[in-house]
């Protein structure tokens, strides 16, 4: 009857160990499993909004150099599509950015391109330091913007290089 008992016994220990052991394992794998899941959802995320911030930059940028094209030779009109759009477009750069400098730049750059469209057609003589001024402040605008996206590039590439490499070393 004792042997029975230490049978009994012994199966048991066997069986909820071997439960356990289960459990746990299944535990951990689903949590590993989860978090990883949580990383990739984060950073396809992050990706999409660099190229949201991409795309508003360079719409943006493109509108600077097409509004002072534009008006060099055409009318300005203040109510027109175009410059609406064009201060939207301002707006949002201005709105959606966290970076104080990059929205200096930005006020800046709208400020002298709005400068050059109110010129209009002026005397080229007359208007050449606003052009110039214009171009200088949209150059600067893009060479922050362009130093900005890689730097938020290369962070996005890096963490995800170094969560792939944290991922397999466990």
């Amino acid at each position: 009857m004792v042997t029975e008992w230490v049978d009994v016994a012994d199966n048991a220990v066997k069986i909820g160990l071997g439960s356990v052991l289960t459990i746990l394992g299944g535990y951990l794998t689903l949590k590993l499993s989860q978090r990883h899941e949580l990383r990739k959802e984060a950073l396809i995320q992050r990706r999409k909004d660099f190229d949201v911030k991409a795309g508003r930059y360079i719409d943006f940028l493109s509108s600077s150099r097409m509004m002072m094209q534009k008006y060099m030779i055409s009318p300005f009109r203040p109510d027109g599509e175009d410059y609406t759009e064009y201060t939207r477009l301002h707006e949002t750069v201005s709105l959606m950015t966290t970076n104080h400098v990059m929205r200096q730049l930005a006020f800046d750059a709208y400020l002298a391109v709005s400068q050059v469209c109110l010129m209009g057609t002026a005397d080229r003589d007359e208007k050449a330091p606003v052009r110039a001024a214009a171009d200088k402040a949209v150059s600067q605008f893009q060479a922050n913007a362009n130093d900005e996206l890689r730097c938020e590039k290369a962070v996005i590439e890096g963490r995800n290089k170094k969560n792939t490499w944290k991922f397999w070393r466990r």
